[in-house]
């Protein structure tokens, strides 16, 4: 048995998700320890680190110095990821944006959620991990001839897992 494989299993899920996972609750104990565990967004306590997300008080997609204000630590905030997601300059079903992939779309297909196994004879597929109550869960369904249709079927299955406040594709201008 691989090294990683015998990570994953002990951890009961894939060892990079446990690994941000865990960064993601000591970032939140710092948080709560230094005080700064109220949302920037509505000023709500932020109670757990489930909900908490890292927050840029500006913009700094597509502004004339993105990389400074990317990392300017007087322009981090937290807030809750739901009132950091609704604070997006993006609206349900459009793309508002000078380029379209660029929102929470780190695969190579382009749209998010999906990947491709060239192995296969229809070789998309989607992936969604869900973590609730320290449990991870990951929803894996392929056979999909095109990366759109597997965008498609993400976006249902997104919508089903997490109602109205999913990122789908759909809301990212993607499809």
């Amino acid at each position: 048995m691989s090294k990683q494989r015998s990570k994953d299993e002990q951890l009961k899920c894939d060892f990079s998700t446990a690994n941000g996972r865990l960064k993601k609750i000591i970032l939140f104990d710092l948080v709560k320890k230094l005080n700064l565990d109220i949302c920037y967004r509505c000023n709500n306590k932020i109670c757990s680190f489930d909900e908490l997300s890292v927050d840029h008080k500006l913009d700094w997609l597509h502004s004339d110095d993105p990389i400074t204000l990317f990392y300017d630590l007087n322009n981090i905030a937290f807030s809750h990821l739901d009132c950091n997601v609704k604070s997006r300059k993006y609206k349900k079903g459009v793309n508002n944006h000078p380029r379209k992939r660029h929102l929470n779309v780190r695969t190579k297909s382009g749209y998010k959620g999906v990947h491709v196994d060239s192995r296969m004879n229809k070789p998309y597929f989607f992936k969604i991990t869900m973590s609730k109550d320290g449990k991870t869960k990951v929803f894996r369904t392929g056979g999909f001839a095109t990366p759109e249709e597997a965008a498609r079927g993400y976006d249902e299955q997104a919508v089903l897992l997490f109602g109205e406040k999913a990122v789908t594709n759909l809301v990212l201008g993607l499809i």
